[in-house]
């Protein structure tokens, strides 16, 4: 019986190798053809030689083969399972607090249409400007030419819910160019005035109306305009500026405060580089849409885009608006489990502590585009430089990317530049006063009253 067991399991070894080889090669390639990172096609071009190789053995070459081949497998599954003890106060820390809460388990359509049965007013999900732009969604579209205008913020005087990063799902409302401020603006002529760049860290995600950067600078008696606008890059924050602050259309500025979230920025700021609509902005200083001018047309525009995508289908029709798809109800002990057969807690460590995604080249162009968005911007306004550092960064100590900066600009000797660490700063707090159930994501409101306040040391 046993010599049969043996035998048996010998002949089934080429099968479960085979057939594992070929799934984890399936999954790279859906992966790279989603856009994913150079370092998922260096694995896949690793496992075709190997899966190729393998045939070239001899029996008992291919047992060993197998052998090493399993054995790595389960090292890494251990390890895996040991960061996940080890690794206290973050992804276990996270799993469990979002199990001992009560967890909103709607996806966001379905919270948006159960919000509409209790009011009728305007309530649509978050439009990310860069993201739709660059996915060239509009020029893909019939009955429509686009090719004009191209909206950067959300529809107007509307509700936006956005996120649900926390167990509740979060909204807040857009004056009438579709940004995260109050619908009539009232500014003081006497007070200093402020407009700020900057993703969803400066947008207001994962916050309740009025929570967000602005709103708590604006409590500090300053005139204050959000045009922060998540999923943006460097490009797409100097478009919004020439759009709605170069000029002083809206208000009077001051002070142009330009938040940026290293990692993402740099990946975002890289698209945005090769995207021909962009190209607009980077290759002429004085491009301009008009959008603030043509602002009933931008909405009439997103009205268009809501209405699109609420078609049956639509979002199946076009692959390069995947990012707006959203999976069923949220499981969180079946992501839980998903997420430790993907070995989330290994390549969480090992794309946080090597920023694996950020190639040197991709950061050396990100500081090229960044010098000359500056020498631009600082032209007409003073402009702060807010480094805003991640959990990961804050949680492992990484410093290099935020002393880089800070060396950057200190270089440029501009006296319209200032500069803030905030990396430097948080680290002076506990991790878990600065993020909401001390996990990872954006800011808590203290994290944010902290940055609101270093904003304001260095206007004053």
């Amino acid at each position: 019986m046993r010599i049969f067991f043996k035998k048996n399991l010998y002949n089934l070894i080429p099968i479960y190798f085979f057939l594992s080889v070929i799934i984890l090669i399936f999954y790279l390639i859906l992966k790279i053809f989603s856009g994913s990172s150079i370092i998922n096609l260096i694995i896949l071009s690793i496992l075709v030689i190997i899966n190729i190789s393998y045939f070239f053995l001899n029996h008992e070459n291919k047992k060993n083969f197998f052998l090493i081949y399993f054995s790595s497998v389960l090292s890494i599954y251990v390890l895996n399972f040991l960061l996940i003890i080890l690794l206290t106060d973050t992804n276990d820390i996270y799993n469990k607090k979002k199990l001992d809460i009560d967890w909103d388990t709607r996806t966001k359509i379905q919270f948006i249409n159960d919000m509409k049965k209790i009011n009728d007013e305007n309530i649509f999900r978050h439009y990310s400007g860069s993201n739709i732009i660059r996915s060239g969604f509009f020029n893909n579209i019939d009955k429509i030419n686009i090719n004009k205008l191209h909206p950067f913020s959300n529809i107007s005087l509307s509700t936006i819910v956005h996120c649900n990063e926390y167990g509740v799902w979060k909204n807040f409302y857009t004056d009438k160019l579709g940004f995260n401020n109050p619908k009539h603006y009232n500014f003081d002529d006497k007070k200093i005035s402020v407009s700020i760049l900057g993703d969803s860290f400066t947008e207001g995600f994962c916050h309740n109306n009025g929570e967000d950067i602005g709103s708590l600078i604006r409590k500090k008696n300053l005139n204050v305009m959000n045009f922060g606008k998540a999923s943006g890059g460097l490009h797409f924050y100097e478009a919004i500026y020439r759009e709605y602050i170069k000029n002083n259309k809206i208000i009077n500025t001051d002070f142009v405060v330009m938040n940026i979230f290293f990692t993402n920025d740099v990946l975002d700021t890289n698209e945005e580089r090769n995207s021909e609509f962009f190209k607009k902005y980077i290759n002429d200083e004085n491009y301009s849409q008009n959008l603030f001018e043509n602002n009933e047309e931008v909405q009439n525009l997103l009205k268009f885009f809501y209405k699109a995508i609420n078609k049956n289908n639509i979002l199946e029709k076009h692959p390069e608006l995947s990012f707006l798809l959203e999976n069923k109800n949220y499981d969180v002990e079946k992501n839980l489990i998903m997420d430790f057969i993907k070995l989330k807690e290994l390549r969480y460590l090992i794309f946080s502590n090597l920023n694996i995604r950020l190639q040197p080249k991709m950061v050396d162009m990100f500081y090229a585009d960044l010098d000359k968005i500056i020498n631009r911007i600082t032209k007409k306004h003073k402009l702060i430089i807010v480094y805003l550092p991640s959990y990961d960064e804050l949680f492992y100590k990484i410093n290099r990317h935020s002393d880089k900066m800070f060396n950057f600009v200190q270089n440029k000797k501009n006296g319209n530049l200032m500069f803030i660490n905030m990396y430097n700063k948080y680290k002076e707090h506990e991790i878990d006063t600065l993020f909401p159930l001390g996990i990872p994501g954006h800011y808590s409101i203290n994290g944010y009253e902290i940055l609101a306040n270093e904003i304001i040391k260095i206007i004053n």
